[in-house]
């Protein structure tokens, strides 16, 4: 049996692998459908990568490293009522 070759019930002939890749790409049905799940799957990949790691978890990493840093730099220090207290350099 030739791996190269389908055979269709439908049809019941057989065509080879080169004759099936032709006549995908010269079927705009085919066509629409590919860009369609493209898209679709693009916005989402997208939209959830977007909502899930950098508004929920990279950029409030970033957020509070570099709080920290500014913080330690500055010698700040913050209280428990949200307020902050400023030690003079020495």
């Amino acid at each position: 049996m030739n791996p190269f070759i389908f055979m269709h019930d439908d049809h019941h002939h057989e065509e080879s692998w080169f004759d099936e890749f032709l006549g995908l790409q010269t079927d705009l049905a085919h066509w629409l459908f590919e860009i369609e799940v493209t898209l679709v799957i693009d916005f989402i990949v997208i939209f959830l990568g977007y909502q899930l790691l950098l508004k929920k978890v990279l950029i409030p990493r970033l957020r509070n490293q570099l709080h920290k840093e500014i913080d330690e730099e500055h010698h700040i220090e913050h209280t428990e009522d949200g307020g902050h207290i400023h030690h003079d350099h020495d």
